[in-house]
């Protein structure tokens, strides 16, 4: 039913009104912003809750698998990835820490069971030197031994720039 203000009224099966703030558009198209605007709210609020959980929960597993692989405390391994290190500028240093997340949220919850399955562990690296991060692939059975031992068995993939020319131009 129309009230005197032109604004439209629902009622539901039990005859209670919806809404009141409902509006008939043109053409017989009712906007229901006023009754959706609470609902994207509340969504949005709890999208940006499940986002942020999810990213703790992605940290603490790759830090958790890490300390346990390495032997050391996940605050000395967090440490170690979020310590500038001499002679970094800050840029690289955001672009770094940046990188890792992208790892640890997207590429690592896929890529880790899959080199599970082919005997290996993950890890993500950074060379301040070189401009340049990667991911290690490590076998699982060598992780008890020193790391000039490990890297021996290491599979590297990286992206890194150089300073200086290391083939002919062209």
């Amino acid at each position: 039913s129309t009230n005197d203000d032109g604004r439209t009224s629902i009622k539901n099966s039990s005859n209670k009104e919806i809404s009141s703030s409902m509006v008939l558009q043109q053409g017989g198209m009712v906007t229901c912003l006023p009754l959706l605007s609470p609902l994207l709210n509340f969504l949005a609020q709890r999208s940006a809750l499940v986002a942020l959980s999810y990213i703790l929960v992605a940290n603490i597993i790759y830090l958790q698998r890490r300390s346990h692989l390495r032997k050391m405390t996940k605050r000395k391994l967090l440490q170690i990835r979020t310590t500038r290190e001499e002679g970094v500028n800050l840029g690289l240093h955001v672009t770094n820490i940046f990188a890792w997340q992208m790892f640890v949220t997207s590429i690592f919850p896929i890529l880790e069971p899959l080199s599970r399955i082919c005997g290996f562990v993950s890890f993500y690296y950074f060379y301040p030197n070189a401009n340049g991060c990667g991911i290690v692939f490590e076998p699982v059975s060598v992780q008890h031994l020193p790391m000039k031992k490990r890297q021996r068995s290491q599979l590297r993939l990286d992206w890194h720039k150089f300073s200086f020319n290391v083939g002919h131009i062209g």
